[in-house]
């Protein structure tokens, strides 16, 4: 995935160990969600994360940072 870094003006932070907002229309004018945390994250609430925000933004930018190599999805 190339991005062009001077078209990113706003990033959202999710970490996966916390609930998402009920309505994720609120990452409608996000450009990149980095989606990680330290307490609580696992393979199973990244990926759940992930597919929820993929579902109603599939062109959206997601990058994860990894807690632990055994986090990465």
């Amino acid at each position: 995935m190339s991005i062009d870094w001077n078209e990113i003006t706003h990033i959202t932070k999710v970490d996966p160990a916390e609930d998402l907002p009920e309505k994720l229309d609120i990452l409608a004018h996000t450009d990149l969600v980095i989606i990680g945390g330290s307490d609580g994250v696992t393979q199973e609430n990244s990926l759940d994360v992930i597919t929820q925000i993929r579902a109603q933004f599939p062109d959206l930018c997601l990058f994860q940072e990894p807690y632990s190599s055994s986090d990465t999805v």
